[in-house]
């Protein structure tokens, strides 16, 4: 399914390579171990067959892993600036709710002073008997 949708969407396609790579290994990872568990339920454990999903998950995992390991630190600088971008946006967000609250305040004010005339004029002209 991973890697259909690796082809299938472009989002996922505008990857950079080196994400792509993990996450093929990640699904490629988790088909052997389903493999594996699939294998078990049918209670072939003993067969080359599992000896050989066995050994296939295993390097898959430690492929996985090695891969990860030079990944982590750039992964851990993107996320840092992700989440700066996102304090600064919250921030920015807050501000302009702030503005926003500000001029309705204003624009309420200045509707109801005119209303107000309206109102009490027309309440003054009924209390007189002015139709």
């Amino acid at each position: 399914q991973i890697l259909a949708s690796l082809y299938k969407y472009p989002r996922l396609h505008d990857m950079p390579l080196r994400i792509q790579i993990l996450v093929i290994l990640f699904a490629f990872f988790i088909l052997c171990c389903g493999a594996g568990h699939a294998l078990r339920c049918s209670d072939l454990v003993h067969g080359p067959l599992y000896q050989f999903t066995n050994i296939i998950t295993a390097f898959v995992s430690l492929a996985t892993c090695l891969y990860l390991i030079p990944l982590v630190p750039s992964l851990m600088s993107t996320l840092d600036e992700s989440l700066h971008q996102l304090e600064y946006l919250n921030k920015e967000l807050e501000s302009s709710q702030r503005k926003l609250m500000t001029f309705m305040a204003f624009l309420c004010h200045e509707i109801r002073n005119p209303l107000f005339v309206i109102t009490s004029n027309i309440s003054f002209m009924e209390d007189n008997g002015c139709h």
